[in-house]
């Protein structure tokens, strides 16, 4: 009885940790099933190849792109890159052919491989370059951002790759205006610029409001030359304040309320023990029957074993929740009688519970 009791749990417990270890495996493949979609794909390349052909690349940028997201295949990326460089787009350029010459050498395919080294190495000398310097004294709260994008200090005083065109600078300090200014790269160009701080603002910032921004008004309404009345002393210098319940008596409900569950769990814990002894009795009483007296026995010890250890917990779970209810100080001395234990045995039953009023 008792191997065949473990074998149940056994299976109990452990089918629901393969269950989801199960979810948890196929998640990701389902995830990119459901990423990829090969026929749009191939749509948005055919589309984006041929207005490439036409010299149209801004336009077929975006279909390379969605392309390149929905079907990773290598003959996107060479044309996503080959699109990019053409527009001037270097530092992206530069990804891609990067990701096509490893796809390259994953897929055994040299001549692309070598097309994708060849292209990287002309971009490398392409490539402009800008050091953004910052000045002595320069604030640690201050912050640089390069085109929007806020750049760290250890990217600031490094040269730092960066697409041909016109670049903005922008200086944001607490207290003061922004400190903005451009500038403007070629192919091949390697630039510095220092930043500054921007002018100190001229807006104050506006103060929070708090009691300490409120006490001279009230101070004002209480001066000297006024002589209140009763009722206008009560009002202003007494306002009326709602009242909270006392801590005593909120901690007397709540400790009430736990040493009443105590009680009700302990009385559970010691029903528990009745119960054990009923059917120890019954067990001795049992195994005197012949044939099956030693099975009848056999299960009266399996529930007086369940009932002595419920039993056992049950009633320390009382005895801690009584010993831990807060006290208080204008609790009633008894309680009432709010637990009642109700016990029923049958020949090969037992029923165990609780009656009471809270």
């Amino acid at each position: 009885m008792t191997s065949s009791h473990l074998s149940f749990l056994a299976r109990r417990a452990f089918l629901p940790a393969a269950l989801c270890c199960a979810i948890v495996a196929s998640a990701p493949t389902a995830s990119a099933q459901e990423a990829l979609d090969s026929a749009a794909a191939r749509e948005h390349l055919t589309q984006g190849y041929k207005l490439k052909q036409q010299g149209n690349l801004k336009d077929a940028l975006p279909h390379l792109v969605e392309s390149l997201r929905l079907d990773p295949k290598l003959k996107t990326i060479i044309n996503l890159a080959d699109c990019e460089e053409k527009l001037g787009m270097l530092v992206e350029a530069q990804s891609h052919w990067l990701m096509a010459r490893d796809t390259a050498g994953r897929e055994s395919e040299p001549r692309i491989k070598q097309e994708a080294e060849q292209r990287l190495s002309s971009i490398q000398q392409r490539m402009p370059r800008l050091n953004i310097l910052l000045p002595v004294g320069f604030p640690a709260d201050a912050r640089v951002f390069r085109d929007e994008v806020l750049l760290g200090r250890v990217s600031l005083g490094t040269l730092l790759p960066t697409n041909p065109g016109e670049h903005k600078i922008v200086v944001r300090a607490p207290g003061r205006e922004d400190w903005k200014t451009s500038v403007k790269l070629s192919e091949r160009d390697n630039q510095a610029v220092t930043v500054r701080l921007g002018a100190v603002s001229k807006t104050p910032p506006s103060p929070a409001p708090d009691a300490a921004g409120e006490a001279p008004a009230a101070a004002t309404t209480s001066g000297p030359a006024a002589t209140p009345g009763p009722s206008t002393f009560d009002e202003t210098r007494s306002p009326a304040v709602p009242q909270e319940p006392p801590r005593d008596a909120a901690q007397g409900s709540t400790g009430t309320v736990q040493r009443v569950l105590g009680i009700v769990t302990g009385g559970l814990g010691l029903a528990s023990f009745a119960v054990a002894g009923l059917y120890w009795k019954k067990a001795a009483n049992d195994i005197k029957i012949e044939p099956d007296g030693r099975k009848l026995a056999q299960d009266d010890l399996l529930v007086t074993n369940v009932s002595l250890v419920s039993g056992s917990i049950l009633v320390t779970a009382g005895i801690v929740l009584i010993v831990t209810a807060p006290s208080s100080s204008s609790r009633s001395a008894s309680l009432p009688k709010l637990f009642q234990p109700l016990v029923s045995v049958g020949k090969n039953s037992a029923f165990l519970g609780a009656s009471g009023a809270f």
